[in-house]
């Protein structure tokens, strides 16, 4: 367990500012927008997650893999991982109405979901087996790390809340425009570290769980489903792995 607590820092240290980058252009646009255009634009919510979402895996996997000069041009995986985000929130809906647990125990699971079609090309079908079929070789240790994760974004999210109702409560009889900008200002600064903190935790668990399935962490074997001769990969295992944390 070490190794992977290790790993999952090491990934973490390394990809943390190209997601900040990418996180905050997206949430600042998002405040302009929904400032400007109050309900109107949360029209076009669902595609500027997507597409942030999507970046910020990308980005932070070419950063944590740079030694290699690794590119994931968007053509090769755009329509696959459209298509996989439509089934994977469907899993998720559906695990959750059962109960949370579930839901927590596949997100953790299907962490890495994104990568098996970044990386490896596949379609989301083979990418949703060939994902479960090698977390399936960690179950606890995957599952532990999106249950903390998990954890770790629904304190953020209650904390932004709390925030963002002190706020409003405390400049509501404030007729000082100045004084309810700096409360504004100093609001987005907090909600935006928060929501940077908690997609870097979800990108670097993504990456750390795909590295070790995939047979890249040193430290820890490869499951043995990747010796089948019908395992699925675009993508060779290196004959030396990379130190765990190091690239």
């Amino acid at each position: 367990m070490n190794v992977w607590i290790r790993e999952y820092f090491g990934v973490w240290r390394v990809s943390v500012r190209a997601v900040a980058l990418i996180v905050a252009v997206v949430f600042t646009f998002w405040s302009v927008a929904h400032a400007v255009l109050s309900f109107l634009a949360w029209s076009f919510v669902p595609p500027l997650l997507f597409w942030g979402y999507t970046l910020a895996h990308r980005k932070a996997y070419e950063k944590v893999h740079a030694a290699e000069a690794l590119r994931l041009p968007v053509r090769r995986w755009w329509w696959n991982v459209s298509l996989g985000s439509m089934i994977w929130g469907a899993l998720m809906a559906v695990s959750g109405v059962i109960l949370a647990l579930p839901a927590v125990a596949l997100g953790g699971l299907l962490l890495p979901y994104v990568y098996f079609m970044m990386v490896d090309g596949l379609g989301p079908i083979e990418a949703l087996k060939e994902n479960l079929r090698l977390a399936m070789c960690h179950p606890i240790a995957a599952i532990a790390m999106g249950a903390l994760i998990f954890g770790a974004s629904t304190l953020m999210w209650f904390v932004s809340r709390f925030l963002t109702l002190y706020v409003a409560g405390s400049t509501m009889f404030v007729d000082n425009v100045a004084v309810k900008a700096g409360w504004g200002l100093g609001l987005y600064g907090v909600k935006l570290m928060m929501m940077i903190f908690g997609m870097s935790l979800q990108v670097a668990g993504a990456i750390t769980i795909y590295r070790v399935v995939r047979g890249k962490v040193a430290g820890i074997s490869a499951p043995a489903a990747m010796q089948e001769q019908g395992a699925v990969s675009a993508v060779p295992v290196p004959a030396a792995a990379a130190p765990p944390g190091e690239w």
